[in-house]
């Protein structure tokens, strides 16, 4: 674990330059997040590396977390400077999910259950979207009431609260090791 300045202040070894350079500036932007995860997960990346698309928002339950909350960063190569992550803080802004042509995602929220239930959500809209084209098809849109109900509750985890305990207990029963 690291300092806002990058000093190692529990455990060892050398933090990963790369990530340092993505997540501290976010939280130095954003001091309303407790967590940050960024991913390549393989549909949300296949998509993000297709030419012009943007997250249909109004693609169905999972899609509808995004509405009116999610931004977009042009990939300019693997970061290892503060000012492309500034750059990226800059671009997400006040929304909680960042698509990066060409490159993955940064999921942002104020507990760890929540970020972690919008990243189930935004892969599982993107696997949605991409079977929905690879099957010849065109995404069967929500009406926008609906897209919009669905993100006012997506900020407090639609009062999915226990997500994690639930996957706890599923890693548990399956002897996975997890702690450490």
């Amino acid at each position: 674990m690291t300092d806002p300045h990058g000093n190692v202040v529990e455990g060892s070894g050398i933090p990963n330059k790369s990530a340092w350079a993505i997540h501290a500036p976010l939280y130095r932007a954003r001091p309303d997040l407790a967590c940050a995860l960024h991913v390549h997960s393989p549909y949300l990346t296949a998509l993000a590396s297709t030419e012009g698309w943007r997250l249909d928002t109004r693609g169905g339950q999972h899609a509808g977390v995004f509405h009116g909350n999610v931004s977009y960063f042009d990939y300019e190569g693997i970061v290892t400077e503060d000012e492309e992550g500034e750059r990226m803080a800059e671009a997400l802004g006040d929304n909680s999910t960042l698509i990066m042509a060409n490159h993955g995602a940064m999921v942002a929220a104020a507990s760890i259950e929540v970020a972690m239930l919008h990243l189930v959500s935004l892969e599982r809209a993107c696997m949605t979207e991409w079977m929905v084209r690879a099957g010849g098809g065109r995404m069967r849109r929500v009406p926008v009431e609906v897209a919009e109900a669905v993100a006012a509750m997506a900020p407090d985890g639609f009062g999915e609260r226990g997500y994690l305990d639930g996957m706890k207990a599923l890693l548990d029963h399956e002897g996975q090791d997890y702690a450490d």
